[in-house]
Order: structure tokens, then sequence, then C-alpha cells
């Protein structure tokens, strides 16, 4: 691990070099005012401190019109910012020693456009 560097940005440069255009890290407690009890970080990885999430730069807007769902899928339009989280979770489990729990990403809807 490289000390020169904040832990925040190596996971972070870890992230963006896996292939998500976006990371953010949050502390654990951040979510128990908009989550419900047993859907807190805290209820899934007891002693949780920090939630580190990914971002992509998400489908097509015709992906997201097919009728088809799988779409998303087949294309692989769902996937980078879940290989990050697993590149992430795993350089934070061996580097820092921290257990990890990876989830996979969640659809959002588009903007009306």
């Amino acid at each position: 691990m490289d000390t020169a560097l904040s832990v925040e940005a190596q996971v972070k440069g870890v992230g963006v070099k896996a292939g998500a255009l976006v990371v953010g890290i949050a502390s654990a407690d951040a979510f128990n005012e908009y989550v419900p009890v047993g859907h807190r970080p805290g209820d899934f990885l007891p002693g949780a401190k920090s939630v580190v999430v990914a971002g992509g730069k998400g489908p097509t807007a015709g992906a997201w019109r097919s009728p088809n769902s799988e779409v998303m899928e087949s294309t692989g339009y769902d996937f980078r910012e879940n290989v990050a989280v697993h590149v992430m979770a795993d350089f934070i489990k061996r580097e820092l020693g921290c257990r990890t729990m990876r989830s996979p990403s969640a659809s959002a809807s588009p903007s009306a456009s």
C-alpha cells in the first residue's frame, strides 16, 4: 500500500482504474436516517464504517427503451461498475485488512427526455 496517498485516494484510484467513472465513499452511519432498520450497511456487515460506491456511464437511450428486459444484461451495460466494486473490495480486503461485502448495482430510471 502506498502510504503517500490517503486510503480514500487509493480506493478511488483502484475503482477508476477498474472502469468506474466515479467512486464515492460515505460513512455507513450516513444511511441510517434514510434506510429502514434491517437494510442498513451495519445490518448486513456488523461494524461497517464506510460504504464505497461506483458509478458508470449507463446504457444508451435505445437500451432503456427496448421492450426486451435482457438487453442491458446481454450488452454489459450493467457490468462496468460491478467490476470496479469487486476490484475495490478485493483491494480493501487484501491491502487494508478490512472485511468487505459486495452488492450488485441497481438500475436507475432514465431521466425524462
